[in-house]
Formats: structure tokens, sequence, C-alpha cells
């Protein structure tokens, strides 16, 4: 996964991914590895850390899934250091669908809930759009984007 700051088209960020089904059957688990992830700041100072995911699922209708998320990660060249967990429903319909998620972040005890649409434009792309809100701070961001799959 590769971020660029559209202001400047200047990188903020590089997550290497990979991941493993664990559990393969109705009941899935995958774990992962961020190998590392590395974060650039505006002045080019680049950071990096080290993270592990788990994800579960499980579909109680043919286009109903319902999930958990939890996600560690701990700076490599820098005191970082946050777990991120969430609970999540996921509706598919066709090209399109609805990921609908409520989150914890013990990195300023944030709690929120999230919505991703996304919609499969062919094989190869997916248009995405995602709202966030975090109740503590009224904190309200979304952002749309573009996934290329190989």
């Amino acid at each position: 996964m590769y971020m660029v700051r559209l202001k400047s088209i200047t990188p903020t960020g590089i997550v290497l991914i990979s991941r493993y089904k664990l559990i393969n059957q109705k009941f899935k688990a995958i774990v992962g590895l961020h190998l590392p992830a590395m974060q650039v700041s505006e002045n080019y100072q680049v950071t990096s850390i080290f993270g592990q995911e788990l994800t579960l699922s499980y579909p109680i209708a043919n286009n109903v899934l319902l999930g958990a998320f939890f996600l560690h990660g701990k700076g490599r060249n820098n005191d970082f250091k946050a777990t991120f967990s969430s609970i999540h429903a996921n509706y598919q319909k066709n090209k399109w669908n609805f990921l609908t998620q409520m989150y914890y972040l013990d990195l300023g005890d944030l709690t929120g809930v999230a919505e991703t649409i996304s919609y499969d434009i062919n094989t190869h792309f997916q248009a995405k759009a995602f709202v966030n809100f975090t109740p503590k701070d009224q904190f309200f961001i979304s952002t749309v984007g573009l996934k290329y799959t190989l």
C-alpha cells in the first residue's frame, strides 16, 4: 500500500503486508505481518512500525459477513506503540460492498464508527469511499480512493 499527499505528491506512507490463511473454512482466521509500515513526514523524516494483525470472519447469510480485526504495531526507530480492534459487518450486493465498523484504538483512547463503501469497476480496479466519526472529539473524516489488484 502506497499513500501520497495530493498537495505536493510526496509520499506519506508505504506498507508491505504479508497475510496467511490460518483457518480457511466457514469460519476464517487470517494472520498478517506489516513488514514494515513506513511513514514519511512533510520534512521527509522516515519512521517505521512493525505490525501484526488477526482477522476473523463468519458468514451469517450468503451476502452478510460478521467479523473482528485486531492490529498491534510497535515502532522500530521510535517509541510508537498502539493496538486497534474492531468488530464489523460486511454486506455485499452485486458489485457493491458496504463495510460497517465499530472500533477502539488505545492510542488516545478513541472509539468510533466507520463506513467503507466500495464498487468493483472490473477485475483489477475498485473505487472506495470511507467515512469515520469519533464521538469523543466529534472528529469526522472522509476519503475516496482507487484500489488496483494484480
